[in-house]
This record gives structure tokens, sequence and C-alpha cells, in this order.
């Protein structure tokens, strides 16, 4: 049964004869409520009565959560009671041998000594010590920076998304000269393309096509002004 303070003090500002007519038609609803083991679907009380209709209407979603709690509750106490139940009743009826350990029970195993796993610790140490050798990092800051030298951009090396790009080319197999190649010949086709120099960037020049890049043939522009020199050039910009 659900009577809730506020339910209490809704009757006391009611007539009196209104004010038990609330508490009896709360107190038939929750019982009616609990024996169905819902609130759903049970009719509400005080349909002929407006006054005492709008005041029920007014606690019904807090009477209703309260009786939901209790109804689940209820529920769970009595799960809880049958599962206890069951484990006993399970726990006694396995045979017992003077504590030997019966079939049922699996065999403990005995925990490894220190010294048996210090083998596999140094093998394992020597592996991950190995992998790390066989696989250096790939150069990322030279060749964002030979990017940006070459195409005039200000790329970050450190960029994760750009380092993921360089990691996924060097697994493929490729390598840094790879990259100035794609970089070089890139450049050569693009700079000076309003629409395409927008491309001359980490995330297409590293994506899925790198291999297409590195093997494309740079476009003849027909002129000593337009031969890319950027790789034979000497730092103060003049020509080997």
């Amino acid at each position: 049964m659900i009577l809730l303070d506020s339910v209490v003090e809704a009757a006391k500002r009611l007539p009196p004869d209104q004010g038990g007519a609330l508490l009896l038609g709360v107190i038939d609803y929750s019982e009616r409520c609990v024996a169905a083991e819902a609130t759903a679907g049970v009719a509400e009380p005080f349909e002929g009565d407006a006054v005492l209709g709008a005041v029920f209407g007014g606690m019904k979603f807090a009477i209703d959560r309260a009786l939901s709690k209790q109804i689940n509750g209820a529920r769970g106490g009595e799960e809880r009671a049958r599962r206890a139940k069951a484990e006993r009743e399970r726990t006694e009826s396995e045979p017992k041998a003077n504590g030997k350990r019966t079939p049922s029970e699996p065999e403990a195993k005995s925990k490894p000594s220190p010294s048996e796993l210090q083998p596999k610790d140094k093998d394992k140490d020597k592996d991950t010590a190995s992998g790390e050798a066989s696989s250096p990092k790939p150069p990322y800051a030279a060749i964002v920076g030979y990017l940006n030298e070459r195409c005039g951009t200000r790329y970050r090396h450190r960029a994760e998304k750009t380092r993921r790009l360089i990691d996924a080319r060097f697994r493929e197999g490729f390598g840094e000269e790879d990259f100035r190649a794609v970089i070089d010949g890139r450049a050569a086709a693009w700079l000076g393309d309003e629409d395409m120099e927008q491309y001359l960037r980490p995330e297409t020049l590293f994506g899925t096509k790198f291999e297409g890049y590195l093997n494309a043939k740079c476009p003849k522009r027909g002129g000593a002004a337009d031969v890319d020199l950027g790789k034979w050039s000497k730092p103060d910009g003049s020509v080997f």
C-alpha cells in the first residue's frame, strides 16, 4: 500500500469528507496495482468526482513511481530467495568424501614460482627489443619538412593523421625517397594550378593513391622555365 506524505497533506487541506475519501481512494488504487503487479491498465479512482479526480491526477505520477518500486522490489526479493534456495540445494547434494576433491571440483592449479616465470619474461623482453630495433619509426620530420619546403606549405610532422598516413605507406614497403618522388612529381604537376594546388597536402599525397602518384609521369609544359629544378638546386637557390 502506498500512502505518500504528499497524499496525507493534500487530504488535510480538503474538507473532512473529501479528505477521507481521497485517502481511501488512494489506498484502494494502491492495493489494486499491487495485486495486478503493474500500474498500467489499473482504473483510476474518483472518475465521477471532478475535484478529487484533479487532486489525484496531480499526484498520480509520484504514486505510480512509488508503487513500481514496491512491485519490482518484491519481485527481486522473490527471485533472490529462489536462487539462494537452489544454490543451497545444489551444494548439499554434491558428494563430499572426507575433504577429497569430487569430480565436480576442478583441481587447483599451483601458481608458478618466480624462477619459472623468469626465463619467459626474458624471452619476451628480448623479442620486444628485437621488434623495436627491426622496425624503426619513419622520418616524419624529414618527409613533412620536404613537403613544406617544396610546396611552400606549413604542415606539422607531429600531426597524428599525417603520421598514420606515413606509417601506412611504410608498412606497404615504401621509403623516404618514394615520398620525395611523389612530392616532386605532384609539385611539378600542380604548382601554379589554382584548382590543384590545394591538394598538395599529406592526406592527398600520402593516401591510398600514393603508388599511382609515384608512377605517374609529370606533364611536359614545353619550356625551360617549367622544368622542375627543385631537387637539383643549391640551398641558396642557384642551380648545380
